[in-house]
């Protein structure tokens, strides 16, 4: 996350790209356990037995659309972190607000529940999409298996890899961090 935020700021010192930021949501998979941190108002849920339960605080101000914690922000970031255990089931949900904004946390859990995980994320896009799509829409989601597999979906593509320790980087909106980083998109003003 630091060095994204150093990237973004990196890139920001130019006139187009001044200003530019992002909200991050991440997660590295263990055997047991999920370590997740998170800048702005991107989230991470835990759905275990068709429940959810969000394990990220959102760092907003109290103006709208203002967000306190941010990758580009040059005081620095200051990223909650957090280690959940997983069980076998389990399933991790890391999105951008621009899911949460039209899908309810528990409409997440019944898609999530209920779905493979590849048509879950599609489904979760696609309503988010359905009812209004303002902001963009990012799903990862992971799925703790049996024998220490991980099972996971990104926005449409299952992948599954094998345990040891798998760093998964969800950045939501995140891919605008990088290609702000990259020069490949200007900055809005």
């Amino acid at each position: 996350m630091r060095e994204a935020n150093d990237a973004v700021l990196a890139a920001t010192g130019t006139a187009d790209q001044h200003g530019a930021a992002s909200t991050l949501v991440a997660a590295a998979i263990g055997a047991n356990d999920a370590a997740v941190g998170n800048l702005g108002d991107s989230r991470a849920y835990l759905v275990r037995d068709r429940a959810v339960r969000r394990l990220t605080a959102d760092h907003s101000g109290d103006a709208p659309n203002s967000i306190t914690r941010f990758v580009g922000d040059p005081r620095g970031v200051q990223p909650d972190v957090f280690v959940e255990e997983l069980l076998p089931g389990d399933r991790l949900v890391l999105c951008s607000d621009g899911l949460t904004r039209y899908v309810s946390d528990e409409e997440i859990a019944a898609q999530v529940s209920e779905a493979s995980l590849d048509r879950a994320a599609g489904t979760l896009v696609d309503l988010a999409n359905a009812r209004g799509g303002e902001d963009n829409v990012t799903v990862v989601l992971y799925a703790a298996a049996p024998r220490g597999m991980v099972v996971a979906s990104v926005g449409g593509a299952l992948v599954n890899a094998a345990l040891a320790l798998l760093v998964a980087i969800v950045i939501a909106g995140a891919v605008a961090a990088v290609l702000f980083a990259s020069g490949a998109l200007p900055s809005s003003p």
